[in-house]
Protein backbone atom coordinates (compact mmCIF):
# COMPACT_ATOMS: atom_id res chain seq x y z
CA UNK A 1 0.00 0.00 0.00
CA UNK A 2 2.74 2.07 1.34
CA UNK A 3 4.44 1.48 -2.05
CA UNK A 4 1.53 1.99 -4.25
CA UNK A 5 1.58 5.60 -2.41
CA UNK A 6 5.05 6.26 -2.80
CA UNK A 7 4.00 5.25 -6.62
CA UNK A 8 1.42 7.78 -7.06
CA UNK A 9 3.61 10.52 -5.74
CA UNK A 10 6.21 10.14 -7.86
CA UNK A 11 3.79 10.36 -10.73
CA UNK A 12 1.79 13.50 -9.32
CA UNK A 13 5.11 15.16 -8.36
CA UNK A 14 6.49 14.35 -12.33
CA UNK A 15 3.45 15.82 -13.71
CA UNK A 16 4.08 18.80 -11.96
CA UNK A 17 7.30 19.38 -12.74
CA UNK A 18 5.90 18.62 -17.00
CA UNK A 19 2.85 21.15 -16.11
CA UNK A 20 5.68 23.50 -14.28
CA UNK A 21 7.49 23.07 -17.47
CA UNK A 22 5.26 23.76 -19.96
CA UNK A 23 3.76 26.69 -18.36
CA UNK A 24 6.99 28.10 -18.02
CA UNK A 25 7.87 27.59 -21.59
CA UNK A 26 4.61 29.08 -22.54
CA UNK A 27 5.21 32.27 -20.65
CA UNK A 28 8.36 32.44 -22.22
CA UNK A 29 7.22 32.53 -25.69
CA UNK A 30 4.84 34.78 -24.34
CA UNK A 31 7.06 37.24 -23.34
CA UNK A 32 9.51 36.82 -26.24
CA UNK A 33 6.16 37.56 -28.68
CA UNK A 34 5.41 40.06 -26.84
CA UNK A 35 8.61 42.31 -26.81
CA UNK A 36 8.93 41.42 -30.71
CA UNK A 37 4.93 42.37 -31.39
CA UNK A 38 6.44 46.05 -29.51
CA UNK A 39 9.26 46.06 -31.64
CA UNK A 40 7.03 45.36 -34.76
CA UNK A 41 4.58 47.85 -34.09
CA UNK A 42 7.25 51.12 -33.78
CA UNK A 43 8.42 50.00 -37.47
CA UNK A 44 7.35 52.42 -40.45
CA UNK A 45 6.38 49.30 -42.85
CA UNK A 46 4.22 48.56 -39.84
CA UNK A 47 2.65 51.42 -39.32
CA UNK A 48 2.28 51.80 -43.35
CA UNK A 49 -0.26 49.15 -43.24
CA UNK A 50 -2.30 51.06 -41.37
CA UNK A 51 -1.75 54.52 -41.64
CA UNK A 52 -3.77 57.30 -39.25
CA UNK A 53 -5.79 54.27 -38.68
CA UNK A 54 -3.76 53.02 -35.84
CA UNK A 55 -4.14 56.34 -34.23
CA UNK A 56 -7.66 55.96 -34.34
CA UNK A 57 -7.55 52.72 -32.54
CA UNK A 58 -5.43 53.75 -29.70
CA UNK A 59 -7.40 56.80 -29.28
CA UNK A 60 -8.54 57.03 -25.69
CA UNK A 61 -8.82 60.84 -25.18
CA UNK A 62 -12.87 62.19 -24.87
CA UNK A 63 -13.92 65.59 -24.79
CA UNK A 64 -12.14 66.78 -28.03
CA UNK A 65 -12.90 70.17 -28.70
CA UNK A 66 -11.44 70.07 -32.36
CA UNK A 67 -11.44 67.25 -34.82
CA UNK A 68 -10.73 66.89 -39.07
CA UNK A 69 -11.67 64.41 -41.40
CA UNK A 70 -9.86 64.41 -44.89
CA UNK A 71 -8.05 62.33 -47.17
CA UNK A 72 -4.37 63.11 -47.74
CA UNK A 73 -4.35 66.89 -47.44
CA UNK A 74 -6.38 66.12 -43.89
CA UNK A 75 -3.89 63.60 -42.57
CA UNK A 76 -0.85 65.90 -43.67
CA UNK A 77 -2.24 69.65 -43.01
CA UNK A 78 -3.81 69.82 -39.82
CA UNK A 79 -1.61 69.34 -36.52
CA UNK A 80 -2.25 70.05 -33.00
CA UNK A 81 0.84 69.61 -31.49
CA UNK A 82 1.37 72.56 -28.77
CA UNK A 83 -2.20 74.29 -29.34
CA UNK A 84 -4.29 74.84 -26.41
CA UNK A 85 -7.06 72.64 -27.18
CA UNK A 86 -7.60 69.02 -27.68
CA UNK A 87 -7.85 68.18 -30.92
CA UNK A 88 -7.67 64.87 -33.04
CA UNK A 89 -6.86 64.21 -37.24
CA UNK A 90 -9.39 61.84 -38.09
CA UNK A 91 -7.97 62.03 -41.85
CA UNK A 92 -6.97 58.85 -43.75
CA UNK A 93 -5.95 59.10 -46.84
CA UNK A 94 -6.84 58.35 -49.42
CA UNK A 95 -10.13 58.73 -47.91
CA UNK A 96 -13.68 60.00 -49.51
CA UNK A 97 -17.06 61.83 -47.55
CA UNK A 98 -18.30 58.56 -47.37
CA UNK A 99 -15.68 57.40 -45.26
CA UNK A 100 -15.33 60.41 -42.99
CA UNK A 101 -19.28 60.35 -42.30
CA UNK A 102 -18.66 56.63 -41.22
CA UNK A 103 -16.02 57.92 -38.91
CA UNK A 104 -17.54 60.60 -37.54
CA UNK A 105 -20.67 58.19 -36.70
CA UNK A 106 -18.23 55.87 -34.95
CA UNK A 107 -16.61 58.25 -33.08
CA UNK A 108 -18.85 61.07 -31.86
CA UNK A 109 -18.93 59.86 -28.13
CA UNK A 110 -15.38 61.38 -28.18
CA UNK A 111 -16.01 64.60 -28.54
CA UNK A 112 -16.89 67.45 -26.32
CA UNK A 113 -20.20 69.44 -26.78
CA UNK A 114 -20.37 71.83 -29.62
CA UNK A 115 -16.65 70.52 -31.00
CA UNK A 116 -16.02 72.06 -34.10
CA UNK A 117 -15.82 69.49 -36.57
CA UNK A 118 -13.34 70.43 -39.83
CA UNK A 119 -14.06 69.04 -43.04
CA UNK A 120 -11.85 69.72 -45.80
CA UNK A 121 -12.69 69.67 -49.43
CA UNK A 122 -9.73 69.28 -51.98
CA UNK A 123 -10.32 69.47 -56.12
CA UNK A 124 -11.73 66.23 -56.54
CA UNK A 125 -13.85 65.50 -53.29
CA UNK A 126 -17.02 65.57 -55.44
CA UNK A 127 -15.73 62.35 -57.30
CA UNK A 128 -16.83 58.55 -56.34
CA UNK A 129 -14.27 56.47 -55.84
CA UNK A 130 -14.47 52.71 -55.94
CA UNK A 131 -11.83 51.08 -53.35
CA UNK A 132 -10.96 47.31 -53.02
CA UNK A 133 -10.82 45.43 -50.23
CA UNK A 134 -6.92 46.17 -49.64
CA UNK A 135 -7.83 49.84 -48.99
CA UNK A 136 -11.12 48.29 -46.57
CA UNK A 137 -8.92 46.54 -44.52
CA UNK A 138 -7.55 49.25 -42.53
CA UNK A 139 -11.05 50.25 -40.91
CA UNK A 140 -12.13 46.89 -40.00
CA UNK A 141 -10.09 47.40 -36.58
CA UNK A 142 -11.51 50.76 -36.49
CA UNK A 143 -15.37 50.86 -37.53
CA UNK A 144 -18.62 49.17 -36.89
CA UNK A 145 -19.08 46.31 -39.54
CA UNK A 146 -22.07 48.12 -40.56
CA UNK A 147 -19.86 51.07 -41.95
CA UNK A 148 -17.87 49.47 -44.02
CA UNK A 149 -18.78 48.93 -47.92
CA UNK A 150 -18.44 45.09 -49.07
CA UNK A 151 -17.83 43.84 -45.62
CA UNK A 152 -15.66 40.57 -45.40
CA UNK A 153 -15.44 38.61 -42.03
CA UNK A 154 -13.04 36.77 -43.05
CA UNK A 155 -10.79 40.18 -43.99
CA UNK A 156 -12.34 41.27 -40.33
CA UNK A 157 -11.13 38.65 -38.19
CA UNK A 158 -7.11 39.11 -40.14
CA UNK A 159 -7.60 42.62 -39.61
CA UNK A 160 -7.94 42.58 -35.82
CA UNK A 161 -5.03 39.36 -35.22
CA UNK A 162 -2.61 41.88 -36.97
CA UNK A 163 -3.31 45.12 -35.41
CA UNK A 164 -3.34 42.99 -32.12
CA UNK A 165 -0.55 40.51 -32.40
CA UNK A 166 1.52 40.52 -35.82
CA UNK A 167 4.51 38.54 -34.80
CA UNK A 168 1.94 36.05 -34.11
CA UNK A 169 -0.18 36.58 -37.01
CA UNK A 170 2.68 36.60 -39.64
CA UNK A 171 6.20 35.58 -37.99
CA UNK A 172 8.22 35.69 -41.29
CA UNK A 173 6.77 38.31 -42.67
CA UNK A 174 7.62 40.55 -39.42
CA UNK A 175 10.98 39.05 -39.41
CA UNK A 176 11.98 39.83 -42.81
CA UNK A 177 10.56 43.15 -42.68
CA UNK A 178 11.67 44.57 -39.60
CA UNK A 179 15.31 43.56 -40.05
CA UNK A 180 15.52 44.86 -43.69
CA UNK A 181 14.23 48.07 -41.99
CA UNK A 182 16.78 48.18 -39.23
CA UNK A 183 19.67 47.14 -41.72
CA UNK A 184 18.41 50.15 -43.80
CA UNK A 185 18.42 52.35 -40.74
CA UNK A 186 21.64 51.07 -39.94
CA UNK A 187 23.09 51.92 -44.01
CA UNK A 188 21.48 55.48 -43.79
CA UNK A 189 23.78 56.54 -40.48
CA UNK A 190 26.63 54.68 -41.65
CA UNK A 191 26.64 56.55 -45.37
CA UNK A 192 23.69 58.60 -44.50
CA UNK A 193 23.61 60.78 -47.98
CA UNK A 194 23.60 65.10 -47.99
CA UNK A 195 20.45 66.51 -47.75
CA UNK A 196 19.28 68.02 -50.94
CA UNK A 197 17.40 71.14 -50.36
CA UNK A 198 15.76 71.59 -54.10
CA UNK A 199 12.30 69.98 -55.12
CA UNK A 200 10.84 70.39 -58.38
CA UNK A 201 7.35 71.71 -57.15
CA UNK A 202 6.28 72.26 -60.89
CA UNK A 203 7.07 68.10 -61.03
CA UNK A 204 5.28 67.57 -58.32
CA UNK A 205 1.86 69.38 -59.41
CA UNK A 206 2.15 67.82 -63.23
CA UNK A 207 2.31 64.74 -61.32
CA UNK A 208 -1.08 65.08 -59.34
CA UNK A 209 -2.83 66.85 -62.46
CA UNK A 210 -2.00 63.79 -64.34
CA UNK A 211 -2.70 61.26 -61.78
CA UNK A 212 -6.18 62.63 -60.94
CA UNK A 213 -7.31 62.60 -65.07
CA UNK A 214 -6.26 59.05 -65.10
CA UNK A 215 -7.90 57.98 -61.97
CA UNK A 216 -11.27 59.96 -63.08
CA UNK A 217 -11.11 59.30 -66.84
CA UNK A 218 -10.34 63.22 -67.93
CA UNK A 219 -8.51 63.83 -70.68
CA UNK A 220 -8.79 67.75 -69.83
CA UNK A 221 -9.71 69.45 -66.71
CA UNK A 222 -11.23 72.60 -68.52
CA UNK A 223 -13.56 70.23 -70.59
CA UNK A 224 -17.44 70.01 -69.81
CA UNK A 225 -18.11 68.17 -67.22
CA UNK A 226 -19.48 64.57 -68.48
CA UNK A 227 -22.84 62.81 -67.11
CA UNK A 228 -21.23 60.26 -65.03
CA UNK A 229 -18.86 63.26 -63.24
CA UNK A 230 -22.26 64.73 -62.74
CA UNK A 231 -23.59 61.63 -60.95
CA UNK A 232 -20.83 61.37 -59.03
CA UNK A 233 -21.09 65.33 -57.38
CA UNK A 234 -24.81 65.09 -56.55
CA UNK A 235 -23.77 62.01 -55.11
CA UNK A 236 -21.21 63.69 -52.69
CA UNK A 237 -23.48 66.41 -52.05
CA UNK A 238 -25.88 64.62 -50.29
CA UNK A 239 -23.43 62.87 -48.33
CA UNK A 240 -21.59 66.04 -47.55
CA UNK A 241 -25.35 67.56 -46.51
CA UNK A 242 -26.38 64.46 -44.45
CA UNK A 243 -22.48 65.00 -42.27
CA UNK A 244 -23.45 68.79 -41.99
CA UNK A 245 -27.35 67.36 -40.77
CA UNK A 246 -25.39 64.91 -38.69
CA UNK A 247 -23.11 67.27 -36.67
CA UNK A 248 -25.73 70.06 -36.39
CA UNK A 249 -28.56 67.99 -34.83
CA UNK A 250 -25.97 66.63 -31.99
CA UNK A 251 -24.74 70.40 -31.16
CA UNK A 252 -21.32 70.02 -33.14
CA UNK A 253 -19.88 72.87 -35.31
CA UNK A 254 -19.28 71.42 -38.83
CA UNK A 255 -16.94 73.40 -40.67
CA UNK A 256 -16.16 73.16 -44.08
CA UNK A 257 -12.28 73.87 -44.98
CA UNK A 258 -10.39 73.97 -48.43
CA UNK A 259 -6.78 73.63 -47.76
CA UNK A 260 -4.17 75.61 -49.27
CA UNK A 261 -2.10 74.18 -52.66
CA UNK A 262 1.15 75.33 -53.36
CA UNK A 263 1.00 77.64 -56.63
CA UNK A 264 2.27 75.72 -59.05
CA UNK A 265 -0.85 73.35 -58.58
CA UNK A 266 -3.45 75.72 -57.92
CA UNK A 267 -2.42 77.68 -60.91
CA UNK A 268 -3.45 74.45 -62.76
CA UNK A 269 -7.16 74.44 -61.65
CA UNK A 270 -9.22 76.56 -64.83
CA UNK A 271 -12.32 78.60 -63.84
CA UNK A 272 -13.96 76.10 -65.82
CA UNK A 273 -13.21 73.15 -63.59
CA UNK A 274 -13.70 75.20 -60.16
CA UNK A 275 -17.30 76.07 -61.58
CA UNK A 276 -17.85 72.61 -62.90
CA UNK A 277 -16.42 69.81 -59.86
CA UNK A 278 -16.07 72.80 -56.53
CA UNK A 279 -18.93 74.91 -56.43
CA UNK A 280 -21.52 72.41 -56.86
CA UNK A 281 -20.19 71.24 -53.51
CA UNK A 282 -19.87 74.78 -51.91
CA UNK A 283 -23.05 75.83 -52.90
CA UNK A 284 -24.47 73.04 -50.65
CA UNK A 285 -22.37 74.33 -48.16
CA UNK A 286 -23.55 78.12 -48.24
CA UNK A 287 -27.22 76.53 -48.62
CA UNK A 288 -26.63 75.39 -44.97
CA UNK A 289 -24.89 78.84 -43.93
CA UNK A 290 -22.06 77.42 -42.41
CA UNK A 291 -18.81 78.24 -42.19
CA UNK A 292 -16.74 77.63 -45.17
CA UNK A 293 -12.84 79.00 -44.89
CA UNK A 294 -10.86 78.40 -48.57
CA UNK A 295 -7.24 79.19 -48.30
CA UNK A 296 -6.35 77.43 -51.92
CA UNK A 297 -4.81 80.51 -52.90
CA UNK A 298 -3.92 82.18 -49.82
CA UNK A 299 -0.59 84.17 -49.76
CA UNK A 300 0.24 83.18 -46.56
CA UNK A 301 0.71 79.64 -47.63
CA UNK A 302 2.96 80.12 -50.91
CA UNK A 303 5.77 79.40 -49.43
CA UNK A 304 8.26 76.35 -50.78
CA UNK A 305 9.25 75.89 -47.03
CA UNK A 306 5.99 74.97 -45.70
CA UNK A 307 5.26 71.85 -48.21
CA UNK A 308 6.22 68.73 -48.42
CA UNK A 309 5.01 68.55 -52.17
CA UNK A 310 2.70 70.47 -54.39
CA UNK A 311 -0.57 69.38 -52.53
CA UNK A 312 0.58 68.12 -48.82
CA UNK A 313 2.27 71.23 -46.14
CA UNK A 314 4.88 69.62 -44.23
CA UNK A 315 4.84 69.34 -40.57
CA UNK A 316 5.99 73.35 -40.14
CA UNK A 317 3.59 74.31 -42.53
CA UNK A 318 0.73 72.20 -40.53
CA UNK A 319 1.16 73.60 -37.46
CA UNK A 320 1.14 77.23 -39.12
CA UNK A 321 -2.00 76.59 -40.86
CA UNK A 322 -3.94 74.32 -38.09
CA UNK A 323 -2.82 77.43 -35.68
CA UNK A 324 -4.68 80.08 -38.41
CA UNK A 325 -7.34 77.98 -39.11
CA UNK A 326 -8.18 77.80 -35.08
CA UNK A 327 -7.63 81.25 -34.62
CA UNK A 328 -10.25 82.36 -37.74
CA UNK A 329 -12.75 80.41 -36.00
CA UNK A 330 -11.73 82.14 -32.14
CA UNK A 331 -11.18 78.53 -31.37
CA UNK A 332 -7.52 80.09 -29.80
Amino acid sequence: MHHLTRICNTCQSQKDVLDFDIEHKYMIKHKIACIVNKIVTRTSWYRNIWGKALDIYNLNTFGLQVINTGSGSGVFDFNYEGIPVKGFNFAIGPQSLQHDFNIIKNYFSYFDKGCTILIPLCPFSGMVVKYGKEHNFKYYPILHPASIENFDEDERTKAYKLIKQPFQTMPIVCIKKTLKELLHRVKYRLFKQPICNSFNFQESANNFINGWKDQFNIIDISDTISSQHKADINNRKKILSDIISFCIARNFRPVVIMPPMHPTLHTQFPSTFVIQFVKPLIDEVISKKITLLDYTRDERFMKDELYTNALFLNKTGAKAFTKQVLTDLNLI
